[in-house]
């Protein structure tokens, strides 16, 4: 199949492939990818060389024994130079096909899947698929927090070391932090599975379920039509202060330094995410805590 390929390759290279060739050449590769890197190099291609210029140095220093053997060595490196540009190709077309995206704290990323799937990625957050897989398996790892808009299609799985969630197609949002999951449910169904298997819940619109030390929590309702963090905004139930504070990290980079024990407290309310002046303002406020942020470091004492 490699030195048919080979040849179909080279034929596409040169325009002269037919429809079926082509879908048949397109089962086995990245067409797409491949051109997105013949343009790389295209950008990187040095100057085309001068041949009668070349042979003119290589007359002129022929005629001195001592240079011979470095001039005729030449061929050589050019010949190795193309023979780096095919690996590059060859590597990045048929070898690794994983895409991946990263955000940092306080950043987010909307990502367009090859399905069209859109994903938009919270803060301090990584998202992995296979590209060359994604249509026969769409599939990808998640570590982090994401909101989902899944078109319609074959099952889509979102793996995390929690567990796994499965739509077809739906609206949802995967919080996959501090060794525990939370699924929210916007818009169809979706089913949520603990990673060691043993346990499944499925939930649909307006509804929330989690899953920490492989044990499922109770469904719960939710009422709002997208999870808060979209709009800038991190909502707390019942949460200790030290899941609150925990969750700055991926806001804010920040250090909290606690005067106090006051970690065991439990807060209620809603915080911004791009104010972090305001954020600390309303938990210390709530909780009757003294707070003061100093430039990468927030101290927090009770009064």
């Amino acid at each position: 199949m490699n030195k048919e390929k080979d040849i179909l390759l080279s034929r596409w290279l040169s325009g002269d492939l037919s429809d079926e060739e082509k879908e048949s050449l397109q089962e086995h590769t990245d067409l797409e990818q491949l051109s997105d890197n013949l343009k790389l190099l295209e950008e990187l291609k040095l100057p085309d060389p001068n041949v009668e210029r070349i042979w003119a140095g290589v007359d002129h220093e022929t005629s001195k024994p001592k240079q011979k053997a470095k001039i005729r060595i030449l061929p050589y490196l050019m010949a190795a130079a193309a023979s780096v540009a095919i690996f590059f190709i060859a590597f990045t077309v048929f070898g690794n096909s994983e895409v991946s995206y990263q955000t940092k704290v306080g950043e987010s990323l909307t990502v367009r899947l090859p399905d069209q799937s859109e994903v938009i990625l919270n803060g301090y957050t990584s998202l992995t698929y296979d590209k060359k897989a994604w249509k026969n398996n769409r599939s990808l790892d998640l570590d982090g927090e994401a909101f989902f808009k899944v078109a319609k299609g074959s099952t889509f799985t979102v793996n995390t070391d929690q567990g796994m969630v499965e739509v077809l197609g739906t609206i949802f949002n995967v919080e996959d932090r501090d060794e525990e999951l939370v699924v929210s449910c916007f818009e169809g169904r979706v089913k949520v599975s603990s990673s060691d298997g043993r346990t499944n819940q499925q939930i649909t619109a307006g509804e929330r379920v989690s899953i920490k030390d492989a044990q499922l929590s109770d469904v719960t309702k939710i009422a709002d039509n997208n999870p808060s963090w979209i709009n800038k905004l991190v909502k707390f139930n019942n949460k200790t202060l030290r899941e609150v504070f925990n969750s700055f990290q991926y806001y804010y980079p920040v250090k909290i330094d606690f005067k106090h024990n006051v970690l065991s407290r439990r807060f209620t309310g809603t915080i911004p995410t791009d104010n972090l002046q305001e954020a600390v303002e309303i938990v210390c406020q709530g909780m009757d805590l003294n707070c003061e942020v100093d430039q990468n470091v927030v101290r927090i004492s009770a009064k």
